[in-house]
């Protein structure tokens, strides 16, 4: 399909990627505001508030897709480890990584900027391509922010293990930053923020004597259980 030629004040469209298993797989062009026609998983896994306007699309076998909309550390993280599978059954040089993938980032911007940019953007891989993506289009200090909501967050009234499980997906999106809790952090908010009655049979149970952070979890969530 040709390439319609645009003035340089004006966007160019969206990329969107070819599904074909062969190896001329290529670009076609759609529509700057066209909508994908897929359903977007809105179940929260993070702590993260979502921005109804902006989702994460990911489908088996498919390069991931973020609507159009100002990227989000949960958004990101997510493209970042969904294209593995599809990499793994193309079989994709590392070279070719970045270019079947990119389209999905269907914000205007950054397809402004991987479009002037692609044949270096290519050839650097896609870690690095999800690096720069960080750190262009995440706010400066997203890090912290992120940190402090793990460390304002209680249980309330869900399941620990589920106020848990959202706990440890947050603290995965600032893995490997200097605002990472480890586990003893991690486990002495839990302990101090769990439900008053859960946090009242735990340590009449002993349970700040486990030392193992996976079997403390667990006793947890067996006294948690017993309180609901």
């Amino acid at each position: 399909m040709p390439i319609s030629h645009q003035s340089p004040d004006s966007l160019p469209d969206l990329v969107t990627i070819s599904n074909s298993n062969s190896e001329s797989d290529s670009f076609s062009f759609a529509p700057y505001n066209c909508t994908t026609a897929m359903s977007a998983n809105t179940v929260a896994t993070t702590l993260l508030k979502k921005d109804s306007t902006t989702v994460y699309i990911g489908e088996q076998g498919k390069p991931p897709v973020i609507t159009s909309g100002k990227p989000m550390p949960d958004l990101l993280f997510d493209f970042k480890n969904g294209p593995f599978s599809y990499f793994a059954y193309k079989d994709l040089p590392e070279d070719k990584k970045v270019s079947r993938v990119a389209g999905g980032l269907q914000d205007g911007h950054v397809q402004t900027w991987y479009w002037l940019n692609c044949l270096t953007i290519d050839a650097g891989g896609f870690v690095n391509f999800m690096t720069t993506v960080c750190a262009n289009w995440l706010d400066p200090g997203w890090e912290q922010e992120v940190k402090l909501l793990i460390l304002s967050s209680s249980q309330g009234s869900m399941p620990v293990s589920d106020w848990i499980m959202l706990l440890e997906c947050t603290n995965a999106l600032i893995k490997g930053t200097t605002c990472e809790l480890n586990d003893t952090e991690l486990r002495n908010h839990i302990q101090s923020h769990v439900h008053p009655d859960t946090m009242s049979a735990a340590t009449h149970a002993e349970l700040h004597l486990i030392v193992d952070f996976p079997a403390y979890k667990h006793g947890l969530r067996m006294i948690d259980d017993a309180c609901i």
